[in-house]
């Protein structure tokens, strides 16, 4: 005899809940889906007050939220505050998250063209290619941000290149 399986979908639930973000004296009303984590807030706060993820901190009941949690647990309700602490990125910044990379990069393509021909000063660029891909993947990006994502990988193929001419010329 054959046996029947019945199975029922439920549609996710989710929760839209009305919060204010706080930073400085600036106030601004979102929706929020309690399904999400604090980095989509997070989100909002760099495109609305120009504050970068990485010197932000979402503070919540005097309680400094993670990134990586979830919003549910936090038990919002309507008109709820949630403080956007960090300084927003200056005129003088404009290169925002990425300039120091710039500046690694550059520095990492006038090392290797130093180097010339030398071993030692080669591996140095290998290694220094190595630690800069390494703060490139720790970097904290917004998921809608695409053009953060699309600068990240421009950044990961020009340092890929250069290890790859690096691991060639220490082959031989």
């Amino acid at each position: 005899s054959k046996a029947t399986v019945s199975v029922l979908y439920w549609p996710r639930h989710t929760m839209i809940v009305h919060v204010i973000l706080v930073h400085n004296k600036r106030r601004l009303g979102i929706d929020v889906d309690t399904k999400d984590t604090v980095l989509s807030v997070m989100d909002v706060a760099w495109k609305q007050f120009n504050v970068p993820v990485e010197k932000q901190k979402i503070v919540y009941k005097g309680k400094t939220l993670n990134a990586d949690m979830k919003l549910e647990p936090l038990g919002l309700v309507v008109n709820d505050k949630l403080m956007v602490l960090g300084a927003a990125a200056t005129k003088g910044e404009s290169k925002g998250i990425f300039g120091p990379f710039e500046e690694k990069l550059a520095k990492i393509k006038r090392d290797l063209s130093n180097a010339d021909g030398d071993r030692k000063l080669t591996a140095g660029v290998g290694e220094a290619c190595q630690h800069v891909l390494e703060s490139l993947d720790t970097l904290i990006i917004p998921p809608s941000d695409l053009e953060a994502k699309q600068k990240r990988k421009q950044f990961v193929v020009a340092l890929q290149a250069i290890q790859d001419e690096v691991d060639s010329f220490l082959a031989k």
